[in-house]
């Protein structure tokens, strides 16, 4: 991850967007993100929980920076993915990204 990126000043929104992403870590809540190459242009999938390395699926600790992490996440598909974070702000932004209950 580009250290940049991880650090670069939090809008408003941003913070926003950081909470329901903890949220819905903290809840399992369903996602949906954009994905062209889904057939229908979307992937839908329960959300698992903050993760530190994709390898080791160690999870984040409190005491950790959020925006180094990765949201991981099973998508109905059966396949598990990780998304960074910073990603997730930016898709989140720009409306590509959804969580419910």
């Amino acid at each position: 991850m580009d250290t940049q990126t991880a650090h670069a000043p939090l809008t408003t929104v941003d913070v926003m967007n950081l909470a329901s992403i903890v949220r819905a870590a903290r809840a399992g809540s369903l996602v949906q993100r954009a994905d062209d190459r889904a057939p229908d242009g979307r992937v839908v999938g329960t959300v698992r929980h903050l993760v530190t390395n994709a390898e080791t699926c160690e999870l984040l600790v409190a005491a950790a920076d959020i925006r180094t992490s990765l949201l991981r996440a099973t998508l109905h598909s059966g396949t598990d993915v990780f998304w960074p974070v910073p990603e997730l702000l930016v898709a989140m932004t720009n409306g590509e990204v959804r969580f419910s209950n």
